[in-house]
């Protein structure tokens, strides 16, 4: 589709990004920005795995510093459980005791956080407070399992925190039943931690504790987030071969040759080529500008390059979530955008509450 109005989006050239042509700062504008938002901001789900932990959506009608900001929260303040506390009683591994509780504090777990609340430096570890676990591999005989995998971690559900999970302790089957479910246990279970050799042993008790990932990245609930710009693809054609005079079409009908390179200077799906009445000839339209990684290879040609316009879409941003965390990458975004709204508020009151002469 030919796009008309993108006199506010960055065009891309052969060396630079140059800014847009209607590119202006004021009050008025940022007056109205703020009505724009209001009416044109939309999420749209692009593509989300069927267990829910890696999520692709779109941000449209948005500013850069709203899609960073949301960026910024889920990596750094969306808190989490992780292994903050090591008692190593024995281990008689290859791997020093600091370097293996680096390791076990990377591991991640299925515990909700919000049920938890924050240890305090110098507080005892409870189930209010904290989830124990215990480590205990001896390896025996050297094989294929004589190594630490987060597998071996074993949760001590303990009455209070089967409470906590919405378990009835008193009622044996229910509580069995959860035990063997492990709520609270690695969210994955074939995580190397580290290789044993014979007669070599891990024992440890560690605790996970609720913080976010501004405090240790071990805290970080995702493993990437990050967004993208929508390019903006527009097809050209110049009358009497001036730039000034140029029209902005749908489609573009080039020798089969040109079509084939024209095609190939952008990423895969991104430009489609159709089969032409004439004969030597072949129509080429923009089919999947979202595919385009802004590579400018079609500068490279000079018969070519002044057949297209590329620009950046600044309002319109593609995020990636994957999680990494107790969470579904959509419940991450979601307690994302709580925690903006709670800084939004938090920054308005702060402002009302000004003494301005």
């Amino acid at each position: 589709m030919a796009v008309t109005n993108f006199g506010k989006y960055p065009i891309i050239g052969e060396d630079r990004v140059a800014p847009p042509e209607d590119l202006q700062y004021g009050e008025e504008e940022v007056t109205g920005w703020i009505q724009s938002f209001k009416d044109n901001f939309t999420i749209q789900k692009i593509k989300e795995d069927q267990d829910g932990m890696h999520l692709e959506f779109d941000l449209m009608g948005s500013e850069p510093f709203l899609a960073n900001a949301l960026r910024r929260i889920l990596i750094a303040e969306v808190p989490t459980m992780a292994i903050s506390c090591v008692n190593m009683y024995r281990n008689t591994s290859v791997m020093q005791d600091e370097v293996l509780a680096h390791r076990l504090g990377l591991v991640p777990f299925k515990a909700p956080a919000h049920l938890f609340s924050v240890h305090k430096e110098g507080d005892e570890y409870t189930d209010e407070n904290s989830v124990t676990y215990e480590l205990k591999v001896r390896c025996k005989k050297r094989s294929e399992d004589s190594s630490v995998f987060s597998r071996d971690f074993k949760c001590r559900y303990t009455d209070e925190l089967l409470r906590k999970l919405g378990v009835d302790p008193s009622n044996e089957n229910e509580k069995k039943v959860a035990i063997e479910r492990d709520p609270c246990g690695p969210l994955y279970e074939d995580i190397l931690i580290v290789k044993l050799n014979d007669g070599n042993e891990v024992s440890a008790v560690v605790a996970a504790t609720k913080s976010t990932g501004s405090d240790h990245a071990r805290h970080s609930p995702v493993s990437t987030a990050f967004y993208q710009f929508m390019p903006c693809i527009n097809l050209v054609e110049t009358a009497g071969g001036t730039k000034e005079k140029k029209k902005y079409v749908k489609k573009l009908i080039l020798t089969d040759e040109k079509a084939e390179i024209f095609k190939n200077s952008f990423n895969d799906g991104v430009i489609q080529v159709e089969a032409s009445k004439k004969e030597g000839f072949s129509l080429v339209k923009v089919a999947n500008p979202r595919l385009d990684k802004y590579s400018r290879n079609i500068f490279k040609h000079e018969e070519l390059k002044d057949k297209v316009e590329m620009r950046i879409k600044k309002d319109h941003q593609m995020f990636t979530v994957q999680s990494e965390s107790a969470y579904t990458a959509k419940e991450l975004v979601i307690q994302a955008i709580d925690i903006l709204k709670e800084k939004c508020e938090s920054t308005l009151r702060a402002v009302e509450n000004l003494n301005i002469e």
